[in-house]
């Protein structure tokens, strides 16, 4: 008998996923801090469990495991399937193959490490701060695409990218971070590009189906554009941070800690209904790939859609101890009116009766 989702998840919450074939995806788990032995020790554990819904239940899941020592870990499919790569803040590489093909790789030496990753067209992609963006050749090879970091304003580091990165080719990639720090490649060199004039902290992008880069961030702000033309969204009242955004089947989700929504035409986001299959839960953590959209979050919610069918992998009906007591008081208030109803129904009768 293999390991239960419960075996898995208990004392560990998502930190982030990816998809690595249609039925095969891997979560990041991370300690929770409350389960450690020692409080006061240094670091948590880290842990990568994939998951394969092609096997029978009760044999899906798999999972390697770390002390301390990981950073902050990301997470990318490779070219090949069933197979991906992690990469940490602190330089860390892991490499994660069929088989026995499964190794650290040489750590890339920079003291910035490793904000994000991306595949693009089968290419892995890093992006860190200070703007600096690199291109993994192949095993313990990564190559520098650029380094903006001594460009004016570089030294504000929480005021510039790179957080994150997404290309439509590997001519055509955009990485954000900060305050509208927003910068393209054309395959050769890097150029600003100016997405307006409000302060607007970027956490994510998608370059989606419909040719737009979709640019979300603090307060829930989206830009959308491409080259020189964009239109930002700025809430009118104030809003949850969008941490995550990807495109799927047409449509744009963004994801927040509370939410996952879909984003308009009119670049409003609204709330996701999951087709009717499922509450809504929080997309903190969202991936599309395989053309499957897998959909997690710090509660160990995780949701799986083929495209006409959301799985609950884990979750998805619990309800958390904030939405119980609005429940509970629901409850309550309608016990309240329903016994107010009974009274009245009683003298009606008695009235009758007399």
């Amino acid at each position: 008998m293999g390991l239960t989702t419960k075996e898995i998840l208990q004392e560990y919450y998502v930190t982030g996923a990816c998809i690595m074939s249609p039925y095969y995806f891997c979560l990041l788990l991370e300690q929770d801090e409350d389960s450690k032995d020692d409080p006061d020790e240094d670091g948590v554990k880290v842990r990568f469990a994939v998951h394969n819904l092609k096997n029978d239940p009760g044999k899906r899941w798999g999972k390697v495991q770390f002390d301390e020592g990981w950073a902050s870990p990301s997470i990318v499919h490779t070219d090949k399937l069933n197979e991906y790569l992690v990469a940490d803040r602190g330089g860390d590489v892991y490499y994660c193959g069929v088989g026995d093909n499964k190794q650290f790789e040489k750590s890339i030496e920079d003291s910035a490490g490793i904000w994000s990753l991306k595949n693009i067209n089968g290419n892995i992609y890093g992006a860190t701060i200070p703007r600096i963006t690199y291109k993994r050749l192949g095993v313990n090879r990564w190559e520098e695409l650029c380094d903006l970091s001594k460009l004016p304003g570089a030294q504000h580091s929480n005021r510039v990218g790179f957080y994150a990165l997404d290309g439509f080719t590997e001519q055509d990639i955009y990485a954000i971070g900060g305050d509208r720090d927003v910068w393209h490649f054309d395959g050769k060199d890097w150029s600003p590009v100016d997405i307006g004039r409000e302060t607007f902290i970027c956490s994510c992008i998608v370059c989606a189906d419909d040719g737009y880069v979709y640019i979300a961030g603090r307060g829930g702000i989206i830009a959308r554009g491409r080259g020189d033309e964009w239109e930002t969204h700025y809430p009118k009242k104030p809003s949850d941070n969008i941490w995550s955004i990807t495109s799927y089947r047409g449509r744009v989700f963004a994801g927040t800690e509370s939410e996952t929504l879909i984003i308009g035409d009119d670049l409003i986001p609204r709330t996701y209904d999951f087709e009717g299959q499922l509450p809504s839960i929080a997309g903190r953590y969202m991936y599309s790939a395989y053309d499957r959209l897998l959909i997690t979050n710090n509660d160990n919610q995780i949701a799986f859609f083929n495209g006409e069918k959301w799985l609950d992998i884990n979750g998805c009906f619990d309800i958390t101890e904030e939405e119980a007591q609005v429940l509970m008081s629901q409850n309550l208030e309608w016990i309240e009116q329903a016994q107010d109803d009974l009274e009245d129904l009683m003298d009606i009768i008695n009235k009758v009766k007399k």
